[in-house]
C-alpha cells in the first residue's frame, strides 16, 4: 500500500477536526469511540461509517456554520442524501464545474442547455452559475418533456449538452424517428447523474457526431 505523506494526512486531520467540533454526529461518534482527532492515527484510527448514515442522520451532520442551502444527491439508489451547504462550499462546487465545462471543451459564446434537476437537488444551478461566468448562455430544461427540449434545442442552437445518459439517449431517439437530427448542432455533452459505459459513449459518438464525457459521480 502506498504511504500517504505527511501533507495529505495534515490535510486529512483538519476535516476529522472539524467533524468533530462542528458537527453533532461525529463529536458523539469520536466521544463513544474514545478517539480524540488531535492525535488519533490518521487515517487507520478513525472510525469507518457507511453511506446510510448521510440517509438516516442528514441533521446531525449538518455543521453548525451558516447555511447557504439545502441540497441533496439525485437518489441514484432511490435513497437521497440531504446535505446542508454554506456559501464557500457552493462557490467551490461552481469553481470545480467551471474546470469541468473548460475540460468538456466547452467555449466561450456556447449555449448549454441544463438537463439536469435544480431546486433541492442543486446541481442545475451551479452548473447555470459556472455557465454564466465562464461567458456561455445557459438554458435550464429539467423539467420540461423531452419532445418540447428537442425543440428547444434547435430553436436556440444549442451546442452543448448537461444531461443523464438515458434523457440524452431518448432526445436522440426522438430527433431521429422525426426526422430532426441535422436540424440539431449539439457538439458536446457532458453526461452526469448516472453512470455510462465506455462503449456507450463511442457508439453515441459515432452515431451522432459529438463528443461525450462522462462526469458521473
Amino acid at each position: 500500500m502506498k504511504e500517504i505523506s505527511k501533507g495529505k494526512k495534515e490535510e486529512m486531520r483538519k476535516i476529522a477536526c472539524f467533524a468533530y467540533d462542528h458537527t453533532q454526529y461525529y463529536n458523539k461518534l469520536y466521544k463513544k469511540c474514545g478517539i480524540n482527532p488531535y492525535d488519533v492515527n490518521i487515517p487507520y484510527g478513525l472510525p469507518i461509517i457507511d453511506h446510510s448514515v448521510l440517509i438516516d442522520n442528514p441533521y446531525e451532520i449538518k455543521s453548525d456554520l451558516k447555511m447557504y442551502k439545502l441540497c441533496a444527491s439525485s437518489g441514484t439508489i432511490l435513497s437521497p442524501k440531504i446535505m446542508y451547504r454554506t456559501y464557500d462550499d457552493f462557490e467551490k462546487s461552481v469553481i470545480n464545474e467551471i474546470e469541468l465545462l473548460r475540460m468538456s471543451g466547452v467555449k466561450e459564446g456556447d449555449t448549454v442547455a441544463i438537463i439536469q434537476p435544480f431546486g433541492i437537488w442543486g446541481y442545475g444551478e451551479i452548473t447555470q452559475e459556472a455557465v454564466r461566468r465562464y461567458g456561455a448562455v445557459a438554458i435550464p430544461l429539467w423539467n420540461i418533456d423531452d419532445e418540447r427540449v428537442l425543440q428547444m434545442l434547435i430553436m436556440n442552437n444549442v451546442t452543448v449538452l448537461d444531461v443523464s445518459p438515458s434523457r440524452l439517449i431518448n432526445i436522440l431517439q426522438i430527433a431521429k424517428e422525426t426526422d430532426q437530427l441535422t436540424a440539431l448542432n449539439i457538439r458536446t455533452a457532458m453526461c452526469a447523474g448516472e453512470a455510462i459505459s465506455e462503449n456507450t459513449i463511442k457508439k453515441i459518438e459515432a452515431m451522432y457526431n459529438m463528443k461525450l464525457y462522462s462526469q458521473y459521480g
